[in-house]
């Protein structure tokens, strides 16, 4: 009995490290918006949806910080600091919806599109 439970134990990690491995997970320098679209709109009723969610969640968080910091002196973005994750993906799955025509382009281009759409500067 306590052969087969190291044997078990022993098993566990490379049975979990490879359902990890076979993820989907696309590079984001290939990643297109409709891939983005598709883990925004992801079921949260699942463990893989609500990750998917996150995932989102933390790369439209990291366009919109990357557009904060690469265009500070540009009047075509302003964020408000109290933008939530769940504000931004709502941002950017109303622009895919609106914009049918982007599912193929790269997802950091179309979501720095609906950012800089939905957090205009003002006119001085």
């Amino acid at each position: 009995m306590p052969r087969v439970l190291l044997i078990l134990l022993l098993l566990s990690p490379v049975t979990l490290w490879g359902q990890d491995m076979s993820s989907n997970i696309v590079a984001p320098a290939r990643q297109t918006a409709d891939y983005l679209f598709k883990a925004c709109t992801a079921s949260a009723l699942t463990p893989s949806g609500r990750h998917r969610r996150q995932y989102c969640a933390g790369y439209l968080a990291g366009v919109k910080e990357t557009l904060r910091v690469v265009t500070p002196s540009e009047a075509d973005f302003c964020p408000t600091r109290e933008v939530t994750t769940r504000a931004l993906s709502s941002i950017y799955t109303r622009h895919m919806a609106s914009h049918t025509e982007s599912t193929g382009q790269p997802a950091a281009a179309v979501a720095a599109a609906a950012l800089r759409e939905a957090f205009p500067c003002a006119s001085e």
